[in-house]
């Protein structure tokens, strides 16, 4: 059997790990790991003729996440080749202005976004606003940089703040995945990881936002992530605490209504979407598209329940739920196969 030359671009090894795992357990697949940050990086990427591109972009830092979309960007222009996730899906990935844009010029429902980078402009804004409102740093996940912004007097604060020292995101040990004496145990076993883990906070705390981002707050009780990897779907509600559903691990795994899963299915085809999760409130108005992101956390073993039952739903002219572990480590084997599926797919196309 001829083996899949694939690439796997990254800039943090951690965040390549499951990749690796995945990758390197198949003996159809010959890897090349690639850190895409190294002054070789194109040297790298020109030497093997590659079937597929995997991307796994940075999520921390705004600096590294830029220069993964300028280099994964050229590479699309260059290669003829599969990249997965897309170069969208990437772009969109952490960065919540650039979300923003790409909702409105798409003409996607989604909560009213506004970008500053006019300090009286913004301080104008405020003045005028409704509250509360919700202030966000553009980079990083389970509500870390997200402030909900109650009245003017906070609000000036955090404009004044922003166009001085800049927006910090919080960084630090999440103690919602497991207690203070857990991670401590963890840490005194794994101080390589430690060393790594500070070295990244150490680079989150070095950037500085000068510019708002600047959201409508929609009152809530929870937001549906729905899943989206090829032709597989799943859903569950992210129950809402202290304000926020995002970071909160709460979940409820009721059955997801099929309108939704049409909403979800809609973006993803009018935009070759090929693995995303996406936030999505309910409003008075219908559907509200708040997150877009090609990496995302799994707390549990599985997306999705359907009366206890765990699985997926595809779409065959009507919805079909079928049981099964399909979203078994962190999803990563489900990608997997549907990246394999795409690269026969290719071949079959270029055979006829």
């Amino acid at each position: 059997m001829r083996r899949i030359p694939i690439a796997l671009l990254y800039i943090d090894e951690h965040d390549a790990e499951k990749w690796k795992g995945v990758l390197q357990s198949q003996d159809n697949i010959e890897l090349t790991l690639i850190d895409i940050s190294r002054s070789d990086w194109l040297e790298q990427c020109s030497r093997v003729n590659y079937a597929v591109f995997i991307l796994r972009p940075p999520g921390l830092v705004e600096r590294t996440k830029a220069l993964f979309d300028e280099r994964a960007q050229l590479l699309t222009k260059r290669y003829d080749a599969i990249f997965y996730p897309s170069l969208l899906e990437c772009l969109l990935y952490e960065n919540k202005k650039y979300l923003a844009y790409w909702l409105k010029a798409q003409e996607i429902p989604s909560p009213p976004t506004w970008v500053f980078y006019n300090r009286a402009e913004a301080l104008q804004w405020v003045q005028e606003s409704r509250y509360p409102f919700v202030g966000k740093v553009n980079i990083g996940a389970s509500g870390k940089g997200v402030s909900i912004i109650d009245n003017p007097a906070q609000a000036k604060r955090y404009v004044d703040t922003a166009f001085t020292v800049g927006l910090k995101p919080r960084v630090g040990p999440n103690f919602k995945h497991s207690s203070i004496w857990k991670k401590l145990k963890n840490a005194l076993r794994n101080k390589k990881l430690v060393k790594r883990r500070l070295t990244t906070y150490k680079a989150v705390l070095a950037e500085s936002q000068k510019y708002c981002i600047f959201q409508e707050f929609i009152s809530h009780q929870f937001e549906w992530r729905v899943v989206v990897i090829g032709d597989s779907y799943f859903a569950h509600k992210k129950m809402v605490y202290k304000q926020m559903a995002s970071g909160s691990l709460l979940k409820d795994y009721s059955d997801p209504p099929l309108k939704l899963l049409d909403f979800a299915r809609d973006i993803c085809i009018k935009n070759s979407f090929l693995s995303v999760s996406l936030d999505i409130l309910e409003s008075a108005d219908g559907y509200l598209v708040n997150e877009i992101q090609c990496y995302f956390g799994q707390s549990d073993s599985f997306q999705m329940k359907v009366n206890g039952v765990v699985g997926r739903y595809v779409y065959k002219g009507g919805w079909v739920f079928e049981a099964g572990d399909f979203a078994r480590n962190q999803c990563y084997n489900l990608r997997l196969e549907h990246i394999i599926r795409l690269h026969h797919q290719k071949l079959e196309t270029l055979q006829q």
